[in-house]
């Protein structure tokens, strides 16, 4: 009998296991802020971290920038190899995109292996391409809405395609704004006062009920200014003797031509005093750096407005942006072909004509442009 009470009380023991109690922690755990930009794809546990910069309105506000190529191009990962560029000073014969359009390019691989988000979501290329890229015009994406922008500067084409090479930049806009905000800014020169820079940044939000419209316009203008009107490019040290070659000084760049013996002739009524070339000719001289620009007129406007509204179990976004760009470029003429060549597209009716010479004998003369 008491050899099996004794098994029955160890079987009970195994049976009836002790509960332990810990002491509660009573302090509060400081959980580290994760961003997440752009994906909703399940990652592998095999993935690290990745680089993120992260631009928030205290960097945008401090770095004075008035466009947003202004505010990237600084910044190391657009810096090297080529992609990242600002055509607001394009000359007139420019073969690039027109001028008013800027593009950003992650680690130098170009517009195209760049991905530009707002909100997560893709943006439409400009219409026009450079070279044989195409690319998001970064100066169409309003300053003034703008909450902060992430810059992922490493390859995602795994999840986002061949566009993601180079990495990701979202723009981030602000959501749920409320109240009334506006920015104004002036800049000049302090010598020539004639670099003005002009920008006013307009947000207006406001909740309605369970729905928030916020309202948004960014304004700016540049004033234009010669190369004649510094000192240090009103004039190039680099003088040409003979041949056409544009922004030089002293350089015979417009002329006639004798189609009899093959000399050059000086222009009829020529505004500037004659040059002699190398061959002991006199020509009429052309002076470009009076139609070359170190700044161009530029305007652009941005405005549009985000609706945000909860109906129920229902989420409602609508967004809606705007953006105008006006810019002008110069550039000092330069030939093409001779105006009288038959394959020229440009041949006149009045462009051959007879040159009286000293001696009572004419020459047949084009001009050349």
């Amino acid at each position: 009998m008491f050899r099996q009470l004794t098994i029955a009380t160890a079987i009970s023991a195994v049976l009836c296991p002790t509960f332990l109690y810990a002491q509660e922690n009573t302090k509060a755990e400081n959980i580290e802020r994760v961003e997440v930009t752009g994906s909703r794809l399940k990652g592998v546990d095999l993935e690290g971290t990745i680089p993120l910069t992260v631009l928030d309105q205290d960097a945008i506000k401090r770095s004075g920038a008035n466009t947003i190529h202004e505010l990237l191009k600084d910044l190391s990962v657009f810096k090297g190899g080529s992609g990242t560029f600002s055509t607001s000073e394009s000359g007139g014969t420019s073969t690039s995109t027109p001028a008013g359009q800027s593009a950003a390019s992650l680690r130098g691989m170009g517009p195209s292996a760049t991905l530009t988000l707002i909100n997560g979501r893709r943006v439409a290329p400009s219409s026009f391409a450079a070279g044989t890229e195409n690319f998001v015009d970064v100066n169409s994406i309003p300053l003034a809405a703008i909450e902060r922008i992430d810059i992922l500067a490493t390859g995602a084409s795994a999840v986002y395609g061949a566009d993601a090479v180079a990495g990701v930049i979202n723009y981030i806009l602000k959501d749920d704004f409320e109240g009334a905000e506006v920015n104004a800014s002036y800049a000049n020169s302090f010598n020539s006062h004639d670099e003005g820079k002009k920008q006013l940044n307009l947000v207006y939000g406001t909740n309605i009920g369970e729905s928030n419209l916020t309202v948004f316009a960014d304004i700016f203008d540049r004033n234009a200014f010669k190369a004649t009107d510094r000192d240090f490019t009103a004039s190039s040290p680099l003088v040409n003797s003979y041949s056409y070659l544009p922004k030089l000084e002293n350089a015979p760049n417009i002329y006639y031509y004798s189609s009899r013996d093959g000399n050059e002739l000086p222009a009829p009524n020529c505004q500037t005093e004659l040059v002699t070339t190398e061959f002991g000719e006199d020509i009429c001289a052309y002076y470009p750096n009076q139609d070359d620009y170190l700044d161009t007129p530029f305007e652009s406007l941005s405005t549009g407005f985000m609706f945000n509204s909860s109906l129920g179990g229902l989420e409602w976004h609508t967004d809606f942006f705007y953006s105008q760009t006006k810019a002008k470029a110069y550039s000092s003429p330069s030939p093409i072909n001779q105006i009288n060549d038959e394959d020229g597209p440009f041949i006149l009716e009045d462009a051959l004509f007879i040159y009286d010479n000293a001696d009572g004998s004419n020459d047949l003369i084009d001009q050349l442009y």
